[in-house]
């Protein structure tokens, strides 16, 4: 079974929205997890697949709004909305999103991914999917107050633990590097074994003890649940 039967209609009007924006902006990675697509290195949008519908969030903030409601009266099809609570990193990075339907709404949304595209921060690096917004902010379990409660990260604890243990998935063994060449070498996510925001203080962490590198798939998979999956359960769901 191909991508297009497993996911629908949505995952083909994706792909439609991907190869038009590769018109106006040039090459865009997309990485698949499960049913949701991240776009972009850094991330401007993230996809989710809802059958025959396509929900689209862009990285976005509160102060987007005029422009984006400037861009969404010029094409009259696509109509943005805010989320109704902003309480999580994940929601303030995604403030805005809009529904897709059909190709003539992909074609319209075009202008509003082309903004968030040309708005992304470079301080936002890699693949980002909800559960990785808490495991990839920017020193270690240092509780700040902006509008929410976030914990920050060291990213040095994340360059050790990557040096220990080389950037090959310690789940499944996957390398980007081997797989997608020049492009995904030195790409991991790193995992936190004790989940900072559980720990709720600042505190020295270890990284040949508390960090180990998964892929994306495996870490969205480890955080599938509360608490997290221990690296041991999820290599024994993969040998099955």
């Amino acid at each position: 079974m191909d991508r297009h039967t497993k996911w629908t209609a949505s995952q083909i009007l994706c792909d439609r929205l991907v190869a038009l924006l590769e018109v106006r902006i040039g090459k865009v990675a997309v990485n698949h997890a499960k049913t949701m697509c991240s776009l972009g290195t850094p991330n401007f949008a993230w996809s989710y697949h809802k059958k025959s519908t396509l929900r689209i969030y862009l990285y976005s903030k509160d102060s987007d709004e005029k422009e984006l409601k400037r861009i969404e009266f010029g094409n009259g099809t696509v109509f943005v909305r805010k989320r109704p609570t902003m309480g999580s990193d994940w929601a303030q990075l995604s403030a805005y999103y809009f529904d897709l339907n059909s190709d003539a709404e992909v074609e319209a949304a075009i202008p509003l991914l082309v903004y968030a595209y040309e708005n992304r921060t470079p301080d936002i690096s890699g693949y980002f999917h909800p559960s990785e917004i808490d495991a990839e902010n920017l020193v270690e379990g240092l509780r700040t107050t902006v509008t929410v409660n976030r914990y920050e990260r060291d990213p040095k604890a994340r360059a050790e633990c990557i040096r220990i243990y080389g950037t090959s998935c310690l789940v499944c063994g996957f390398d980007f590097g081997r797989t997608y060449g020049e492009a995904g070498e030195g790409f991991i996510h790193v995992h936190h074994l004790n989940p900072l925001a559980k720990i709720g203080k600042r505190h020295k962490v270890n990284p040949r003890e508390d960090l180990r590198p998964v892929c994306p798939n495996c870490h969205e998979m480890i955080h599938c649940r509360t608490p997290p999956f221990t690296m041991e359960e999820m290599r024994t769901k993969l040998s099955r």
